[in-house]
């Protein structure tokens, strides 16, 4: 889930248990989120337009995609 707090949060589907919290640094707030088919990169699009790509393991970003105004 992506939130007002400036963090995704990834989450149990079973358990509902929270299970690793990602800290953002963009300033505009998340509107979309998707995982690539294998559920290891999530893609997080932001309102300003931009997307950052994250290995969901270590959780940390590795692309970052701006947008062209």
């Amino acid at each position: 889930s992506g939130s007002l707090d400036k963090k995704i949060n990834l989450w149990d589907s079973q358990s509902g248990k929270k299970i690793k919290s990602i800290e953002l640094k963009q300033p505009e707030n998340v509107s979309s989120l998707s995982f690539s088919p294998d559920g290891k990169i999530l893609a997080s699009g932001f309102q300003g337009g931009s997307i950052l790509l994250w290995d969901i393991v270590a959780g940390k970003e590795i692309k970052t995609i701006k947008s062209k105004k």
